[in-house]
């Protein structure tokens, strides 16, 4: 019995020490992720609902009233668009083309309450308008994101009144005219962009702005463009 087992122990040594040999000659042992596609989505998913969760607070409705000359009478056009705020005091980003001639201008916070905006100034050039409120207290801010323009493939969120939206960046050059100035280097993304958006801001799933949604294309397969960040810091800069 002794003879046996030292035979099956010598035998099953040997045995290790050929597979270990094989084991080397194939070369160094593949690691497997951690996590597959499905985990990875997940969690991207999951960033993108912590990045609107966080942000939506700093998000307003922009109502723009304007009073046009009918035959017999007048009458008020609205327009309905977002914005964000970008000083606690009160300032507020939206677009220049939602507000631009309007008589009067109301700014809806995330908690309900409807301010008339008392200051009005205009960026036609880059599409950017800042109004200010007396909100009575502090508001919640965005922070800007890089004046670098985002890598095509950067996974975006377009959030305003409407609501909020997924999709990538397509490209961050392409020159648009916008509101008949010369043609702006504009972010183009497939997140639609809502017709309740349009002011509103354009989010990585950090949270910070990449862009403000300016218009989109009808029937151009969803394809939507934006103020970038670098614009919007160079509008803010003059407006302030």
């Amino acid at each position: 019995m002794h003879r046996l087992a030292r035979g099956l122990a010598a035998f099953l040594a040997l045995a290790l020490v050929a597979a270990l040999l094989r084991r080397a000659a194939r070369g160094p042992t593949r690691v497997r992720p951690l996590e597959s596609p499905r985990a990875a989505a997940a969690l991207a998913q999951g960033s993108v609902a912590m990045a609107v969760q966080r942000s939506a607070p700093a998000v307003v409705g922009v109502t723009a009233v304007t009073a046009a000359a009918v035959p017999g009478g007048g009458l008020l056009l609205t327009a309905e668009g977002s914005g964000f705020v970008v000083d606690p005091r009160g300032g507020i980003l939206t677009s220049a083309s939602l507000v631009r001639g309007a008589q009067r201008i109301v700014v809806r916070l995330h908690r309900g309450l409807a301010l008339a905006a008392v200051g009005v100034r205009l960026d036609r050039r880059r599409d950017v308008a800042l109004l200010q409120v007396r909100p009575g207290g502090r508001l919640p801010t965005l922070p800007l994101g890089s004046p670098a323009a985002p890598a095509a493939g950067t996974y975006v969120v377009s959030l305003g009144d409407a609501g909020a939206t997924l999709g990538v960046v397509s490209s961050g050059a392409r020159g648009v005219a916008v509101a008949g100035g010369r043609p702006l280097a504009l972010l183009q993304t497939d997140a639609p962009l809502l017709r309740g958006n349009v002011g509103g801001p354009l989010l990585d799933v950090a949270g910070r702005v990449v862009g403000m949604a300016t218009f989109s294309i009808s029937g151009g397969q969803g394809i939507g463009f934006a103020v970038p960040a670098g614009e919007i810091r160079a509008a803010l800069k003059e407006l302030t």
